[in-house]
């Protein structure tokens, strides 16, 4: 699987940047890593962007990964034209054989019981979320 696309995860603790494999179409997202190696984190972590994906499965995965969920921000909110910017929503840990759904329930003093949803996963290995320092309302941007 070629990383061959660069983004930015912009968190609390600065920039980050990620080598990211996009998976646009119906089977490129349902097949996503299963089958494959371990992502790598180092000497920049890669990741998998499963765009209209708001929910993952960990099928015949071998090893654990990081689930962040994101939404799209409007295209007239961003700084500079040519990139797209993804706000993340909020996080998750997949084990092998489980499923992840991206959406999360408000709580009461936010509008609760209403359920807050995903429109992509963006796939990391395991601990970068605790590793980069990501939070919901940080966001992940890259050239369209």
């Amino acid at each position: 699987m070629r990383f061959n696309e660069f983004a930015t995860l912009h968190t609390a603790k600065g920039p980050h940047a990620l080598r990211v494999k996009t998976a646009r179409g119906f089977w490129s997202r349902f097949r996503g890593l299963m089958l494959a190696g371990p992502l790598s984190s180092s000497p920049s972590a890669q990741a998998l962007l499963l765009l209209r994906c708001p929910s993952v499965h960990g099928f015949f995965m071998r090893y654990t990964l990081d689930v962040v969920y994101l939404n799209q921000q409007p295209s007239a909110s961003l700084p500079q034209p040519g990139m797209v910017r993804f706000r993340v929503t909020h996080l998750a840990c997949l084990k092998p054989w489980r499923v992840s759904i991206g959406r999360r329930w408000l709580p009461e003093g936010q509008g609760g019981g209403r359920a807050l949803r995903s429109e992509h996963a963006l796939e990391l290995p395991a601990g970068a979320i605790a590793s980069l320092g990501v939070a919901p309302g940080d966001w992940l941007e890259m050239p369209t």
